[in-house]
């Protein structure tokens, strides 16, 4: 008998499903009061600091943490290397 071609079609479609999740969440546009919530700590890294009180849509709040992970991508992989070339 042959290799069932079944799981990794449906592996393939969880990966598509997630990719496109992904690329929506880019497509949202942060509105301003939100942006301006983002800032760059002692550390280096960027965090959104909510300057008021009050609720956000969870379609903000995946916007957000892609952005985040966008902006901190570098620096992170940057400390990582450091701290690998330090351990070696």
């Amino acid at each position: 008998m042959g290799d069932d071609p079944i799981p990794d079609t449906i592996r393939y479609i969880e990966e598509l499903e997630a990719r496109v999740k992904e690329l929506e969440c880019r497509m949202v546009e942060l509105p301003d009061h939100i942006k301006k919530d983002i800032i760059r700590e002692i550390d280096g890294f960027d965090v959104f600091m909510a300057s008021k009180n009050g609720t956000f849509y969870a379609h903000h709040l995946r916007r957000i943490a892609t952005e985040l992970e966008d902006r901190n991508k570098e620096w992170d992989a940057e400390l990582r290397a450091a701290f690998q070339e330090a351990g070696d």
